[in-house]
């Protein structure tokens, strides 16, 4: 049975282990994707590829300008058949299960469109040039198909018009008005006079790819947790998340990290150059050189030593090594991490196997999960101002609990229980034996996430089973906004016992306590 309807219009909807709904508004959601849009064009990197493709700088206001459009990218959630499928099927509520991309021609073109068009703010974003509607399409084509052929006037039904037609209490007209004003109140600078923006065509495409991967970012409510329909603060907290994020993934930043190694070619590979690598080192910052030499010679450091004279200079953000085959790939990605722990500190810059069968990010393995997830083990997590472990990880948990033979990672036959319910594909411990096993550890998650501790001892007397076994309880605490607001104290015990191959999977995040008998 549905709970109390949501009266605004949602883009992300969860069902809580204790099932209560959560969810997250259209107007918080594109404040994520757009403060995360922003950050990707804040990088060197990708600002300097933006000019490349638009011929020209492209200034504060451009990319606010841009960033109007990936707030608005969802628009299309608020029509009434999408609104309707947060209730169960069967419930008349529910009239059409509709999506969010070719539904916008009903807002586009009809009765409702002039409404719809002002409620988006067309007519002040109408003299930003003649890329409006590319950038309009590219914007509606965030999910990677081309929106262009679905969105035609001449397609359009009387069903899709009923979609933007208020129903009872909720009115999309509305909440577009609402989306529009969270747009235009986080980009002010986009109403500033100046030039239209770029309408290159190779640059609208750059803006819809980065739309994608910011969409991509921005939807994960482990990095943006769901509102439940709190949007105050939301563009401060999704401005203050999205540049770390990027930076914690990688993609952006890595020429402000601190460096280990801040002397010569020597100090980074532990040897000194030979002539082909010297003279590499001597050509500057040029963006394109061809290097032709004969096997062992060294051209992969040298092209590492000229990556790292780019790196210095802003130049570059990234690196990427094209191999002709898996071995060669998998060799050179060992070469290549030991470079970056070099530069950058042990683990503190993980380099990606980029290779199908492969799950490597530096020396770490992950783990395959459902639905496409990947666990990523806390061997070691680094403190952003010092390039050093911030904290033991599983380790030592790891080398305790063997020593102690209570854990071991192979099935037993007994199941772990949560709240007495079993867990599926799960790996239990032996039987415990003696009395006491005490225990515990610290971990981070990861930035702006909870930071746990645990503790594993015997299961009180009284707790309905004969048999002896163990407690592994988390207590967190909460650093920020986004940790508090996701109240997931078991997130680092639950990476803990996942890499030890006890639970697959945990089961939530907000479990802070396992029963193992």
């Amino acid at each position: 049975m549905n709970a109390e309807p949501f009266q605004r219009a949602w883009a992300k909807l969860a069902v809580a282990p204790d099932a209560r709904r959560l969810w997250h508004s259209l107007v918080a959601h594109g404040i994520d994707v757009a403060a995360t849009f922003e950050a990707l064009c804040e990088t060197p990197a990708i600002r300097l590829r933006l000019q490349a493709a638009a011929e020209r700088t492209l200034s504060r206001r451009d990319v606010a300008r841009l960033g109007v459009f990936a707030a608005l990218h969802d628009f299309g959630k608020a029509n009434r058949g999408f609104w309707g499928r947060q209730f169960d099927p069967g419930d008349l509520r529910r009239e059409r299960d509709a999506g969010h991309i070719a539904e916008t021609r009903g807002a586009l073109y009809g009765p409702a469109a002039a409404r719809a068009q002002e409620a988006l703010g067309f007519e002040r974003i109408a003299d930003w040039g003649g890329a409006l509607v590319a950038l309009i399409i590219a914007t509606l084509s965030h999910h990677g198909s081309p929106a262009a052929s679905r969105i035609r006037k001449d397609v359009v039904s009387p069903a899709d018009l009923a979609l933007w037609s208020a129903a009872g209490s909720y009115d999309p007209i509305r909440e577009l008005e609402r989306l529009r004003d969270a747009a235009f109140a986080m980009f002010p600078e986009a109403f500033a006079e100046g030039p239209p923006l770029p309408d290159a065509p190779r640059f609208v495409h750059l803006f819809a790819g980065l739309l994608m991967l910011a969409d991509w970012i921005g939807s994960d409510p482990a990095s943006f947790p769901l509102g439940n329909g709190d949007d105050a603060d939301r563009i401060a907290f999704a401005r203050g998340r999205a540049p770390a994020l990027l930076a914690d993934f990688g993609i952006a930043h890595l020429h402000g990290r601190p460096r280990r190694t801040t002397g010569g070619f020597e100090a980074l590979f532990g040897w000194p150059p030979r002539a082909l690598q010297e003279a590499l080192g001597r050509i500057g910052d040029e963006p394109l050189v061809i290097l032709e030499a004969e096997t062992g010679s060294g051209k992969t450091e040298a092209a590492l030593w000229h990556f790292v004279g780019l790196l210095g200079a802003g130049l570059v953000d990234g690196l990427y090594f094209a191999l002709p085959t898996r071995v060669a790939a998998a060799e050179i990605h060992g070469r290549v991490t030991r470079a970056a722990d070099a530069l950058f500190g042990e683990g503190a810059v993980k380099p990606v196997l980029a290779v199908p069968g492969y799950i490597r990010a530096g020396a770490v393995e992950g783990r395959p999960l459902p639905e496409f997830r990947v666990l990523w083990p806390l061997l070691r997590q680094h403190s952003p101002s010092e390039g050093s472990p911030a904290c033991a990880g599983i380790e030592p948990v790891q080398s305790a609990l063997r020593r102690q033979g209570r854990w071991l990672p192979r099935m037993r036959g007994d199941r772990p229980h949560v709240s007495r319910r079993p867990l599926q594909r799960s790996r239990a411990p032996p039987h415990a034996r003696g009395s006491t096993c005490p225990l515990g550890g610290r971990a981070v998650a990861g930035p702006g996430s909870s930071r746990a501790s645990w503790t594993v001892g015997p299961l009180p007397s009284g707790s309905g089973s004969e048999r002896p076994g163990w407690r592994c309880t988390a207590r967190a605490s909460a650093p920020s906004p986004a940790s508090a607001e996701g109240g997931r104290p078991g997130l680092a015990l639950r990476r803990v016992l996942l890499h030890q191959g006890y639970i697959d999977p945990w089961p939530d995040d907000r479990i802070a306590s396992l029963e193992l008998r």
